[in-house]
């Protein structure tokens, strides 16, 4: 699975959902907690600039598909 999960990083660098599954693999329970921070402020931020956070848009929030 790692391997494969190598090979999707690399064809698909900003994918949250695979850096999320990557995470998983970490033993440290601590530094796992801290990755899925990292990954969540940095998606977070993302959609902020694409203004998805808006208020024209938060109540459809959720509906969103990139959501």
């Amino acid at each position: 699975m790692r391997k494969i999960l190598k090979k999707a990083e690399k064809l698909f660098p900003d994918s949250t959902d695979i850096q999320l599954m990557a995470v998983q693999g970490e033993p440290v329970a601590y530094k796992r907690l801290q990755r899925v921070g990292e990954i969540v402020d940095k998606e977070r931020k993302r959609l902020e600039k694409e203004g998805y956070f808006e208020k024209s848009c938060i109540g459809h929030f959720w509906l969103e598909v990139e959501t």
